[in-house]
């Protein structure tokens, strides 16, 4: 499909000839009118001349003109040979190819794919330009460019269009059809005949008539734009049933496909969009069937969990941040189930000695989705009081809810005072002091930490239904003293606020404070990450070298979710900081 594509698609100006061509009968209201409620894959931008222009005086273009590997790449030889086709093009038609492509598609550009009986995709572009002088001068323009080519003047249903090879004996065949300032262009024939119906039938035709109905008339596709928040630079919509019969093909004989495979035909839809105005921010929404998934996943799926309790407690101090919930009992259940017996029986040996750890409570039936019912943590860093060496620090915190029942509390407990005195016995081993655990209860608060030269002193607390691990006795009593009480407002609380208001599943980084720690204490931070083996000391310092510039791009990365019976709904990306 791709092959005639490269030089065509290059600067995307294949739509026409200068001929006098017959206008279809009527005007759609918008491209998507033109496609079909039957597509697989269907990606639309819209007004992409304003949208050309504010990203162009926006901050992500100065952010990446300031970029170090983007620099390299104006000055590669890749980028010369761009350079040199698009002062070709100026020389021949008097215009850059950018400008072309603005006018071109000033209004409304959509590439949407189809799938034949063998599952082979079809694509067409269509387009509405700036105006019809526009599409006259990508006429003239593509007739420069490429003027040694075989063009028949075709027609269907009375509309004219066009069919063009290189040679009359090429399979490399483009056809395609103008009208005004739209147009439209595929190698497959009977798709631009299916635009030309459309376009002769006008919109209140196709959404009269069942074989030609478009995109608007999807309750799928409506129901997903909905979702979406608008102005987006881009709309990308998934018919999820149209890839059924490939994903069939391709997973058969693999188990392990074959249950992907399953849990795609529980996916009715998939759509997406992104936003460049405050950032790189991709917007998604899976739409569900829940009665074709797997039950394990179903389960996992409709069990509502609210938003973490854990958000409000991270500092604004924090470089990376993650918070959440999940039922895991079924997933687990699920997980198991997958195991050959043989490995299975080796897991169930392992679960029965931690049972023993734990008070009798089962790992993966109690403890781990006890755990994930609510959680959240943090990194930053500290300051070593007496060495005055700057390391990595941070909490996890679980809230155990209508679980945080004594038997419950005194097995977890035991469980992870018996790890730690596993990992102080290490300590002790490897280093050149003992390492103990030391044990403390104080109104009904169980603190267990790292006593003695641990080279990561963690500690954990108990308090009420809540257990905090940390990377230090101090970190951890802070985290203590201020459960329950919301930090202050920082970059996360306001990113929050403004690009995933309600997500319930976060992972998230700051990159301005994490850009700052890495230029001022990178090297102390390679140290002590390394245990001070000089050569992989050097080796992570370059690597921090390396990821500074990167950081510079956006203000923070974030991937935000919320899972729903019948929706999976993901934000990812980064943003900017409010001007």
């Amino acid at each position: 499909m791709l092959n005639h594509w490269s030089m065509t698609c290059c600067w995307l100006l294949l739509v026409s000839l200068n001929f006098s061509l017959s206008l279809w009968a009527s005007e759609p209201r918008s491209a998507m009118d033109l496609v079909s409620a039957d597509t697989a894959l269907c990606l639309e931008i819209t007004g992409l001349e304003q949208a050309w222009g504010d990203l162009e005086s926006g901050p992500l273009v100065e952010r990446l003109r300031a970029f170090p590997p983007f620099q390299r790449l104006l000055e590669s030889p890749g980028f010369q040979q761009w350079q040199a086709l698009n002062q070709h093009v100026v020389n021949q038609t008097g215009t850059t190819i950018s400008a072309a492509l603005r006018q071109l598609f000033a209004r409304s550009l959509v590439v949407a794919i189809e799938l034949d009986v063998t599952g082979r995709p079809r694509g067409i572009l269509i387009g509405e330009a700036h105006d019809e002088a526009a599409v006259r001068a990508a006429i003239a323009a593509w007739q420069k460019l490429e003027p040694n080519t075989v063009v028949t003047k075709k027609t269907h249903h009375g509309a004219s269009y066009f069919e063009r090879s290189r040679q009359k004996t090429s399979k490399d065949t483009l056809y395609f059809a103008v009208a005004d300032r739209w147009f439209a262009i595929s190698d497959h024939e009977t798709l631009l005949h299916d635009v030309i119906d459309r376009f002769t039938a006008g919109a209140d035709g196709a959404a009269a008539s069942g074989s030609l109905k478009s995109m608007p008339q999807s309750v799928k596709y409506s129901e997903a734009r909905n979702r979406l928040k608008d102005d987006a630079f881009a709309y990308v919509h998934i018919n999820a049933r149209a890839w059924d019969h490939g994903i069939e093909e391709s997973s058969r004989g693999d188990k392990d496909l074959e249950n992907l495979s399953a849990i795609w035909k529980g996916v009715d839809w998939v759509s997406a969009s992104l936003h460049l105005d405050q950032g790189i921010v991709f917007e998604a929404v899976v739409n569900l069937d829940a009665e074709q998934l797997p039950p394990h996943w179903t389960q996992f799926v409709t069990q509502p969990v609210a938003e973490s309790s854990w958000l409000q407690q991270i500092p604004p101090e924090s470089l990376l941040a993650f918070a959440g919930g999940f039922d895991l009992a079924p997933l687990v259940r699920f997980a198991f189930s997958q195991i050959p017996p043989g490995e299975r029986a080796e897991i169930a040996l392992m679960c029965r000695v931690t049972q023993s750890l734990f008070g009798g409570y089962d790992l993966l039936e109690t403890i781990i989705p006890a755990l994930g019912r609510d959680f959240g943590g943090f990194v930053t860093i500290r300051t070593n009081s007496t060495s005055g060496k700057t390391t990595l620090d941070g909490a996890v915190g679980f809230s155990l809810g209508s679980l945080a029942e004594e038997p419950l509390l005194s097995g977890l407990d035991q469980g992870l005072e018996a790890g730690l005195r596993l990992l102080a016995a290490y300590h002790s081993a490897q280093g050149n002091s003992i390492v103990t655990v030391k044990r403390e209860e104080k109104d009904a608060v169980r603190v267990r930490t790292l006593a003695g030269d641990a080279p990561f002193p963690i500690a954990y607390g108990l308090k009420q239904d809540k257990l905090i691990v940390a990377g230090s006795s101090d970190q951890l009593q802070t985290s203590l003293e201020t459960l329950g009480q919301p930090q202050s407002v920082g970059r996360l609380h306001d990113h929050a606020r403004r690009f995933f208001p309600g997500s319930h599943q976060l992972i998230w980084l700051d990159c301005v404070r994490t850009r700052e720690v890495l230029a001022k204490s990178g090297p102390e931070l390679a140290s002590s990450l390394t245990f001070e083996a000089a050569e992989e000391a050097a080796r992570l310092k370059r690597r921090f070298e390396k990821v500074r510039p990167l950081l510079s791009i956006v203000d923070s990365l974030f991937l935000a979710g919320k899972l729903e019976p019948d929706r999976i709904s993901l934000i990812f990306g980064g943003g900017f900081d409010q001007p």
